[in-house]
């Protein structure tokens, strides 16, 4: 991906199994989050190419998009609405029946789901990203710094979510720039500095 003259990630190949957690580790700046887009199919690839499913991303259609899960980095949610009101309307869009999933996640994470979302602090922002993220039972789930503003008890419980996900054969990426996060949940790392593969 270039922007003008300026490189945002050249010369990243990888390849993730069924089943496998990638971890995206580097610091702030090293091209993870436009990796993650790109695989999203939200940012144009300059050259290259990124498959999902054996299909290439610039041209899938919603029928792979349906089956990924992804917890951008920065997070944009509606804060008029309540909770509830948030992950029935990502639902819609997903054309999905998601409430008993969505209804035990929220009691997983200890949120209320009848409360308005911009009156919640940035850590239970940040719960409900990773709900909705997990709620549809993706295939393949795109995560950049999930675990950003939790606290640690809450952490604990999402690397459990992940290792759920990973035993019934989903593939993870997650990206992060702590180490420690990292070594717990990834089987392999890509090191990225400044968008390429250290």
């Amino acid at each position: 991906k270039r922007y003008g003259s300026t490189v945002g990630v050249a010369d990243v190949s990888f390849t993730v199994r069924n089943g496998e957690i990638l971890g995206l580790l580097g610091p702030n700046g090293s091209g993870k989050t436009t990796l993650l887009r790109m695989m999203l199919g939200l940012l144009s690839i300059t050259s290259g190419s990124i498959s999902i499913f054996g299909r290439d991303v610039e041209v899938a259609g919603p029928d792979v998009r349906e089956r990924i899960g992804y917890l951008p980095g920065n997070i944009g949610l509606y804060d008029q609405q309540t909770v509830w009101q948030y992950l029935t309307f990502i639902a819609a869009l997903r054309r999905l029946d998601l409430d008993v999933p969505a209804r035990s996640l929220c009691e997983r994470f200890d949120i209320d789901p009848t409360r308005r979302i911009g009156e919640l602090s940035r850590g239970m922002k940040q719960k409900v990203a990773v709900i909705q993220a997990f709620m549809h039972a993706p295939d393949v789930l795109l995560l950049d710094e999930p675990t950003s503003g939790l606290d640690p008890l809450v952490q604990r419980e999402f690397e459990s979510l992940v290792d759920e996900t990973r035993v019934r054969g989903a593939t993870i990426v997650l990206s992060s720039h702590v180490l420690a996060e990292v070594e717990r949940l990834a089987d392999r790392v890509a090191v990225m500095r400044d968008g390429r593969l250290a």
